[in-house]
């Protein structure tokens, strides 16, 4: 979940602006070096008053400070050596994220190798540095610095004073021996103790990074008698292992000028062992009379749940097929009735069956929990956009090779088959509206023995099935529904809208589950498939001309459309333009490429798709270490007209790419479409190439 948070800032963030709130250098603990020996270089970050950067785990959200070196032969970096970071609770809604920052300045000391054989005279290195600063925005910043360290015949010492307080900050080697014990809680949950002996000062653990697992942010300590006692909640995947050590900080009076720390390995003694297989607390099976009130209050949540609004749609379909069967006589209605019932019924035993299993496997189940489920999510909406699209009767559902009614359909097609289908699918639609009475059962059987969990919702299903199942058995009923005829066409199509509004509303929620990029290529593919849909059934089903062709061409659209929207997206993060973010990356050496574009402008977008937010452009900035940014004019933007106008553009797309070098004029792409090499050619004639 950090992990994902701490993407998320970033890709936020990177729509702000250049950082300019924080100052990067490097200086040397010496200003000359003897061959064979090791100085250190001290990459010194200065930050504006309320701005941070992050530490080497930056924990909850953030992203560390990233340094990478160009070393000349004879020269050797070593590690970083962080200083102890500051513990950081930023706000998040109702939550809060806890991080590991530094404010103020931060120095980072990295020991630099001089090879015995190295000749006299300067070593020219370079550094790329990049980091991310946060106040009440978060900004990425980037820069690269050349410096040269001078080879002599004598070490000579400089900056002592910065080095010796430098190393005051960075964490001991060794402190006070500290017990560790661990307790699964479940398969994705546990508890780190920490014991030793204490003052009665407060103590923390800051922990490293790991991509196996995660400390969470809050710390009980506790001290007593001289000791003290610090538990941490630790998570990680329910199937990966749990690993055999933890290594991090214990931090001596966290926070305060008087903060110090030194590095651990901790091993619980005993060894980390996997989750009991039952970790709750018992609950005690129910009476026989509470069970009974249970189910009842279950059946009538069932009942319930046929007026909810996920069900309505469903119902209007099956209202639909009542009135188109209600003449072919009283057993074929109760039998389509009772068959309808089974489908409902069939479909909440199998959802019993896998809360059962999920709860034998330690985990914990919630009723619509499937919503949350992205992928389920998509077909879904996929799903009712393509009955939506057959009841406006763009294509039809082909079954046995021959082409059924406008009516007999996917959701409310004749048979059996049908009447089975319409209850699973009223079933899979129901679970996100949970309707009076239905969620305190739902609660019960949670906690309950598998019997009581599968006799609970099959009340449910019963609940839900029983209004039509009563129709079914009871023809005199359907005498008030109108007699079938051509109205029942229009009906149909009419019906379709309540399916297409369902398609929108799942869309709606997958907006949340998805990032922007991948809601927009969903979106987009949603088109491709309804026209996929419009050809078949416009030139194969009606028997038009060229029907291969038509074949051909409405798979590849479903098959380029999917390609295109499962694509993993470039690498290109975009910062937010002006002119003096601009300026700034290119005198730090920066060539930038500026996209003046919007969001109303469908050749904007076009040339982004095609030709600009592409891999093989993405790796060329990043060859070049070169910024992107976007002069975003959807909403109105005073500075943009300005720009435009002095490029003699009345409007956008306009890209520019500058080159790193200030005294050398922007590259302006040809207006209209681009192409890749176009932008790939502007690139390379920025870089001198």
């Amino acid at each position: 979940m950090r992990i994902v948070l701490g993407l998320v800032l970033f890709l936020m963030s990177s729509l702000v602006s250049f950082a300019a709130h924080t100052r990067v250098d490097i200086l040397f603990s010496a200003s000359s070096v003897k061959p064979g020996e090791t100085v250190w270089a001290a990459i010194r970050l200065q930050m504006d008053p309320g701005w941070h950067t992050y530490w080497r785990n930056s924990g909850e959200a953030g992203i560390p400070t990233k340094l990478t070196w160009t070393l000349p032969a004879g020269l050797k970096a070593g590690e970083i050596s962080w200083p102890i970071p500051t513990k950081f609770s930023e706000p998040v809604l109702t939550n809060s994220l806890t991080t590991y920052a530094f404010a103020g300045e931060a120095i980072l000391l990295v020991p630099m190798s001089v090879a015995s054989d190295a000749a006299p005279g300067p070593l020219h290195l370079k550094a790329g540095i990049s980091w991310l600063e946060c106040q009440k925005e978060c900004v990425p910043g980037r820069t690269n610095v050349e410096v040269d360290l001078v080879v002599g015949s004598q070490t000579v010492l400089a900056n002592e004073a910065l080095f010796t307080n430098a190393k005051s900050k960075l964490p001991k080697a060794d402190g006070p021996t500290v017990t560790v014990s661990f307790a699964a809680v479940d398969k994705e949950n546990g508890v780190v103790t920490i014991s030793g002996s204490g003052d009665g000062s407060k103590m923390d653990f800051y922990p490293y990074k790991s991509s196996d697992f995660a400390f969470l942010g809050d710390t009980d300590f506790s001290s007593a008698a001289g000791s003290f006692t610090i538990k941490k909640r630790i998570t990680k995947e329910a199937d990966a292992a749990w690993p055999a050590s933890f290594a991090g900080l214990m931090v001596l009076n966290p926070g305060s000028a008087t903060q110090s720390g030194y590095e651990v390995s901790l091993k619980p003694a005993g060894g980390v062992a996997a989750a009991p297989e039952s970790q709750a607390s018992p609950v005690a099976p129910a009476s026989s009379r509470e069970l009974l009130l249970k189910m009842g209050s279950a059946f009538i949540g069932g009942l319930i749940l046929n007026v909810m609004p996920c069900v309505l749609p469903v119902i209007a379909l099956k209202i639909f097929g009542f009135v188109a069967q209600s003449h072919g006589g009283k057993s074929r209605s109760r039998q389509l009735g009772i068959i309808y019932g089974l489908g409902v019924i069939a479909s909440f035993a199998v959802m019993a069956g896998l809360i059962i299993a999920i709860q034998k496997a330690g985990q914990k189940a919630s009723w619509g929990m499937q919503m949350q489920n992205p992928k389920f999510i998509v077909a879904m909406t996929i799903l009712m956009l393509l009955v939506a699209l057959n009841l406006f009767g763009v294509f039809e559902v082909v079954l046995s090779g021959k082409a059924i009614g406008a009516a007999d359909q996917l959701a409310s097609k004749e048979g059996l088959g049908g009447a089975f289908f319409n209850g699973v699918l009223a079933t899979i639609l129901a679970t996100p509206c949970t309707a009076p009475f239905f969620g305190s059962a739902l609660a019960f059987a949670f906690t309950q023995s598998p019997i009581s969990i599968v006799l609970v919702f099959i009340s449910a299903g019963l609940g839900l099935a029983f209004p039509f199942v009563l129709l079914s058995w009871n023809p005199a009923l359907l005498k008030f529904l109108p007699r079938p005829g051509a109205w029942m066409v229009r009906f149909k199509m009419f019906m379709g809208f309540p399916l297409l509004a369902t398609a929108i509303w799942l869309y709606s929620i997958s907006t949340a589950q998805l990032t922007r990029v991948q809601v927009k290529d969903f979106g987009f593919f949603l088109v491709i498939l309804a026209t996929a849909a419009w050809i078949f059934g416009e030139f194969v089903q009606r028997g038009r001309a060229r029907q291969l062709l038509a074949v051909i061409l409405s798979m590849g659209l479903i098959v380029g459309g999917a390609k295109y929207a499962l694509a993993k997206p470039p690498e290109l993060h975009w910062a937010k333009w002006s002119e003096d973010a601009v300026e700034k990356a290119r005198k730090e050496g920066h060539p930038v490429l500026v996209d003046f574009t919007a969001e109303w402008c469908a050749t904007c977008i076009v040339n982004r798709g095609t030709s600009i937010e592409i891999n093989s452009v993405a790796r060329k900035l990043q060859e070049m270490n070169g910024v992107a940014m976007i002069a975003d004019n959807t909403a109105e933007n005073e500075a943009i007209p300005a720009q435009l106008r002095k490029y003699n553009r009345a409007g956008v797309p306009l890209v520019l790419i500058f080159p790193a070098d200030p005294k050398k004029e922007a590259i302006v792409l040809p207006d209209g479409l681009l192409t890749p090499n176009m932008v790939l050619g502007a690139l390379d004639k920025a870089a001198g190439k």
